[in-house]
């Protein structure tokens, strides 16, 4: 689970060096990466395991012509 959260980041941050691009400018993103990797986990988890879908119909009467769009 470690390489999951650790591994995108350092190869961001080789690709930046081998690039001679600033990494000053992406550190909010790679702080930020495990927590949008956290929460994107769980929330797949409890869709595996909760499940509670329930579908409705969805009526589409508009009636619009591609000269009302313009």
């Amino acid at each position: 689970m470690i390489p999951t959260f650790l591994l995108p980041i350092l190869t961001a941050i080789l690709i930046m060096v081998l690039d001679r691009k600033p990494i000053k400018r992406m550190w909010k993103g790679l702080l930020c990466y495990p927590l949008f990797l956290g929460s994107w986990l769980l929330i797949n988890f409890k869709c595996i395991f909760k499940r509670e879908t329930n579908w409705e119909k969805i009526d589409h009467v508009r009636d619009i012509k591609i000269n009302d769009v313009a």
